[in-house]
């Protein structure tokens, strides 16, 4: 133990500090309101459809920009449903702010990470995010992982007068430090993005988003280009050539695409708040539906977190009197308790007088790596540990040790004590004891399991997602916990510490076992890694700081809202609540969402595609587009923007994964668009080339028929048997109603220019109709056909 007492600030000190510097107390983990104002205004398709639309005012007909309406109103309501969950994340995340432990007025007290000043005494524990830049003043084994700031992965060991730096975080041991720079002028600032940047590249949907944004870009941009030197040849006038270009082009942007996605996200992440889970990355909700396999710990997840004292077994020689004594004195002078010590502590072992706590002359704190702690105390050097590392082949207790594994493999909990038989060696992180133990005795400890752990284990299981627990008990206790549970495997618990040393034959054990016993923070790092190059989409949950490298390796990364700061600050979803229950429903909602998005996206490209058909086959080479802009958005408006928003936050079910997510559109939305050009292409040449029907006739009977064949491909794509077909069926009767309803009203009608009609008009629509849902039925059953040939095991 090194350093002096200091009793740091006055609170009056403080606050004037505070006050000085002018840092609010309150810090939101979120967005702000105007950067999500901003974020939902200023893309690309936006500013495209933007440019489109100014030209449009101001040299083409106003009336032609309506689609800028429908981009305002779209806006609107994305920044609206993301303000409000915003307001929902930031209730939910003053729950888990992360906070410092400050000595003001020589008494410790906790205040939010931006409440600390310059001359603050910091208190810093095992699991503490560093909050400022410091000065050692006090250090008990004390080692830092900086490997966010330095790359260097290996915890460094720290000793007074040692400098820390905000952006680490204390892995073992304790220690005070006093602040000497905050704020903007330390790392404290870039803390957040420090811990977070490092291990969240694009999801698999936001690759493909982008992937479909770029073809999208690459079609609209050739094909501009050509209808622009089209419209150029034929010296068409201005306002005309901008009408034309507006038409053809802006229809190929899926301008409400874009804003789904972020909208159904920012839905799905307010759900998640009444639910008690704080979403800090939007894309963890994908994340959380894509998941294979999830990585878990046992205590606090799939156990109760409280544990309590069965019984003492003493070692060969010792009384239980004296082994409940030592226990007891062991755990009331430990500078930290963990749950363990804090239920050995709770049963009162000791017996002594309340308040007679021995100090410590000398302490080794616990480390997941070495499975032990050690305190001396009265001159006596005492180790407490698991079994496996202090009852081994140095001892003669046989009998002890068999008593210890057979109380693990009936599911306990055990811990072994001994005496040591040298002074205790320095801490640090490859601290080593190496003079001979003599076992006093263990303790077995139970732990219960939680209510709704049975039910979520079967619910992974009925979705298909793999459940792999990453303990570090022995391998007996945590595999008799996965059997009770009815975690489904091939093989037994593994133990950590001897996994296989090639990544084909871990990933073959991985796989078979239900869990993995005795694992260090690099094994559980190991594991996950090993399982996501095997193709496996990985979650991982834990709460400590031994979880930490695995949640950093993870895909998904959730820790529990009562763990370590140094766990939430790198997790994508945190539990507030603690409940592990609370996953599968949200596993469900965000598996709905995105088939959803899928679905609907099919919804946008379908349209993109028969919008470049029909400049393909028309407009470049007549300079005539079919429809005028303000026609399309009228047909855009019932055919896409209508139900894609009311199917994507539908019920839906089946399975979900990432994978293939372009093809899956691809699939079906070539096929659909290029049946529903070709219908609209023979409307509009019969309409306008053999049935005498003027230009804005034939427009009027193109617009009739785009109606028709979108709403063909709504139900086409949502055909499915039972009451689903019917709902969608009236939502598309619904849409074809309104639609015609409107072009009924003479102010509607005058103002989108639909004509009269006329029988060549309906006859042109009636057979360019049937011919885009024969083509359409046709290609749809053909892709079918395809499909289940393909997945056709060989003859």
């Amino acid at each position: 133990m090194e350093g002096a007492a200091v009793i740091g600030l006055s609170e009056a000190e403080a606050a004037e500090r505070l006050r000085a510097a002018g840092r609010p107390a309150e810090q939101r983990t979120s967005r702000s309101y105007l950067s999500i104002a901003i974020a939902n205004t200023f893309t690309v398709f936006n500013a495209i459809l933007a440019g489109f639309g100014l030209a449009t005012i101001i040299f083409g007909n106003p009336k032609d920009a309506l689609f800028l309406g429908i981009l305002v109103a779209n806006v609107a309501i994305g920044t609206f449903q993301e303000v409000r969950a915003k307001r929902a994340l930031d209730k939910l995340a003053a729950l888990v702010v992360a906070k410092a432990t400050v000595v003001r007025d020589g008494e410790p007290r906790q205040v939010p990470v931006g409440e600390v000043v310059v001359g603050d005494l910091v208190r810093i524990a095992s699991g503490d995010q560093i909050p400022a830049d410091g000065e050692l003043v006090r250090a008990d084994g004390l080692a830092l992982d900086e490997s966010d700031l330095t790359g260097e992965s290996e915890p460094v060991v720290r000793r007074v007068g040692d400098a820390v730096l905000s952006g680490s975080f204390a892995v073992e041991g304790e220690g005070d430090f006093e602040a000497t720079a905050v704020g903007a002028e330390s790392r404290a600032a870039q803390v957040t993005a420090t811990a977070r940047a490092f291990r969240h590249p694009r999801s698999p949907l936001e690759k493909a988003m982008d992937r479909l944004l770029i073809i999208m870009v690459g079609t609209m941009a050739p094909l501009g280009i050509g209808l622009g030197v089209s419209l150029a040849l034929r010296n068409v006038g201005q306002s005309e050539a901008v009408e034309t270009l507006t038409a053809g082009i802006v229809n190929i942007v899926p301008e409400g695409l874009i804003l789904l996605v972020s909208l159904t996200a920012a839905v799905t992440a307010a759900k998640m708040a009444r639910h008690g889970i704080l979403a800090q990355q939007l894309n963890a909700i994908e994340s959380l539906a894509s998941v294979s396999v999830m990585c878990t710990d046992k205590t606090g997840t799939l156990t109760e977190a409280s544990l309590r004292v069965v019984e003492l077994i003493p070692a060969a020689g010792v009384a239980e009197a004296d082994l409940a004594a030592t226990f007891g004195a062991y755990a009331a002078a430990a500078p930290t308790r963990n749950t363990t010590l804090e239920a050995i502590h709770a049963a009162g072992l000791g017996g002594g007088p309340a308040g007679a706590v021995e100090q410590p002359t000398a302490v080794i704190p616990f480390s997941s790596r070495r499975r032990w702690s050690a305190l001396e105390l009265s001159g006596r050097r005492l180790v407490l540990g698991a079994p496996e590392a202090l009852l081994d082949g140095t001892v003669t207790d046989a009998a002890l040790a068999e008593r210890a594994a057979s109380e693990a493999a009936a599911g306990r909990r055990v811990l072994a004590l001994a005496s040591y038989g040298g002074p205790l060696p320095e801490p640090g992180p490859e601290v080593e004891l190496t003079e001979r133990l003599q076992p006093l005795g263990v303790v077995v400890l139970a732990e219960e399991l939680r209510a709704e752990a049975s039910e979520t284990i079967a619910f992974f299981a009925r979705e298909d997602v793999a459940l792999k627990v990453l303990s570090g008990d022995n391998p007996a206790t945590v595999g008799a916990i996965a059997r009770d549970l009815g975690i489904e495997a091939t093989g037994p618990a593994l133990d950590g510490r001897h996994l296989p040393e090639d990544d084909a034959e871990l990933l073959a054990a991985v796989r078979a076992a239900p869990a993995i016993g005795r694992i260090s923070p690099e094994d559980k790092a190991r594991v996950v890694r090993v399982l996501s190059e095997g193709g496996e989409y990985v979650g991982m949950l834990g709460d400590g700081v031994n979880d930490v490298p695995a949640l950093k390796q993870a895909r998904l990364a959730i820790a529990q809202g009562s763990g370590t700061q140094m766990a939430r600050s790198v997790s994508d979803l945190v539990l507030v609540s603690g409940e592990f229950g609370e996953v599968p429903p949200m596993v469900g909602e965000g598996r709905q969402i995105l088939r959803n998005i899928q679905r609907v996206a099919r919804l946008f490209v379908s349209k993109a595609i028969f919008t470049a058909f029909l400049v393909l086959a028309i407009a470049i080479p007549s300079g005539v587009f079919p429809m005028l802009p303000r026609q399309f958005t009228l047909t855009s408006t019932f055919t896409i923007g209508i139900p894609a928003f009311i199917l994507a936050l539908a019920p839906s079910s089946g399975p979900w994964r990432p994978e293939g997510f372009l093809r899956a559109i691809a699939r079906f939305s070539i096929p659909a668009g290029l049946a529903t050009g070709i219908g609209i292409l023979v409307t509009y040449l019969l309409a306008r080339h053999a049935l005498g029907d003027d230009l804005a006739q034939a427009r009027s009977a193109t617009a009739a028929t785009v109606v028709v064949s979108g709403l063909a491909i709504v139900f086409a794509l949502e055909d499915q048997p039972g009451t689903r077909r019917l709902v969608v069926g009236a939502l598309c009767a619904t849409m074809a109603i309104l639609f015609f309803g409107a072009c009924a009203i003479p102010v509607a009608r005058e103002f989108f220019e639909i004509a009269t009609p006329t029988s060549g008009m309906i006859w042109a629509w009636l057979i360019g109709s049937a011919v885009s849902m024969a083509l359409l039925a046709a290609a749809l059953r053909l892709v079918a056909f395809l499909d289940r040939r393909a997945a056709a095991p060989p003859a």
